[in-house]
C-alpha cells in the first residue's frame, strides 16, 4: 500500500478489526504511521476499541478450519487457525493463523 494523499484530509480513522485483515499488506511501514501521513496538519485520528462488556462476554477458545476454495483471509485454499485467550486487565487476545501455500501468515488482535 502506497499513501499518495499526504496531509490532506482532516479526519482519519482506523477500524482496528478490520485493518488486522490487511497486515500483511503493510510491512514496510508501522501501519498506524500510513493512517497519520494523511492527516494535515492538526487533523483528528479515530482508533476504536473495545469495551467492557466485550471483555466480559469474550470466550477462551481453540477452532480450526479448512477452507478448500478459500474464505474471507484468501481467494485461495487455506487452514485457519483460531485461537481466543484473556489475560488480566481487560485485555483479550484473538488469534487467526491462515496457512496457504504462498501466504503463511499470523492475525493478531489484541483488545486493550
Amino acid at each position: 500500500m502506497k499513501i499518495t494523499d499526504e496531509n490532506q484530509y482532516d479526519f482519519a480513522t482506523l477500524i482496528y478489526t478490520v485493518i488486522m485483515a490487511l497486515l500483511h499488506l503493510l510491512t514496510e511501514k508501522n501501519y498506524y504511521n500510513i493512517f497519520l501521513e494523511v492527516l494535515k496538519k492538526g487533523g483528528s485520528f479515530f482508533l476504536d476499541v473495545f469495551t467492557e462488556h466485550k471483555y466480559n462476554v469474550f470466550t477462551e477458545s481453540n477452532n480450526w478450519y479448512f477452507r478448500n476454495n478459500g474464505g474471507f483471509w484468501s481467494p485461495e485454499g487455506y487452514i485457519e487457525l483460531n485461537q481466543n485467550l484473556n489475560y488480566d486487565g481487560y485485555t483479550s487476545l484473538e488469534q487467526t493463523t491462515i496457512i496457504t501455500i504462498k501466504h503463511p501468515r499470523v492475525l493478531p488482535l489484541f483488545h486493550l
